[in-house]
């Protein structure tokens, strides 16, 4: 179970690749090129930075995408929370993990939730960017923290074309989540 998160303000180091210009980022050079701002040839942009030996698989602390802070995230979960199909596809040719993690704080008591790439899906009722990752061999059973799985988040979210699919596929009804702010669990 997750503690909750005491950030030390002095000590953040927030990016926020939202507001990033198109100018490379020595330290993370993948991260202004994972963003949908409708500049051409961003997908060139990543494979460049891919061939020239960036790291799929990195894990970057203090980021905000897409308006939400993330304790921490992957370019691969960056790419399907800004549903970028090309670029998804393209991290996964460069061996992206299937089971890409990112976190962000939660509920009343600040604990950090953590989910894996098949999670990222979800929220935005993104069906078919769920299906690519299930054929690239994404853990479809992959627990949440908070111990949800995949129908229960796609059922809190109301999105029954999601839920179906699942269903479909066989995943379990049974699964319970923990509240976010059930510390005594």
């Amino acid at each position: 179970r997750s503690q909750p998160r005491q950030p030390d303000a002095s000590k953040r180091n927030v990016v926020n690749i939202d507001d990033y210009e198109s100018n490379w980022q020595p330290h993370q050079p993948l991260l202004s090129a994972i963003r949908d701002d409708g500049v051409q040839d961003r997908e060139e942009q990543v494979r460049e930075q891919l061939q020239n030996g960036a790291d799929a698989n990195a894990v970057w602390t203090e980021v905000t995408v897409i308006g939400k802070e993330f304790v921490s995230i992957t370019p691969l979960v960056a790419a399907v929370l800004r549903k970028n199909d090309a670029i998804v596809n393209m991290l996964v040719d460069y061996n992206a993990s299937m089971e890409s993690t990112y976190s962000f704080t939660a509920g009343a008591e600040q604990n950090v939730w953590t989910g894996t790439v098949v999670n990222a899906c979800v929220p935005s009722n993104n069906l078919g960017m769920l299906t690519n990752l299930m054929e690239n061999r994404a853990d479809m059973h992959a627990l949440s923290s908070d111990e949800a799985n995949l129908v229960w988040q796609a059922a809190y979210f109301g999105h029954t074309s999601i839920l179906e699919y699942l269903i479909e596929l066989g995943l379990s009804l049974e699964c319970r989540a923990v509240s976010p702010d059930d510390s005594n669990v």
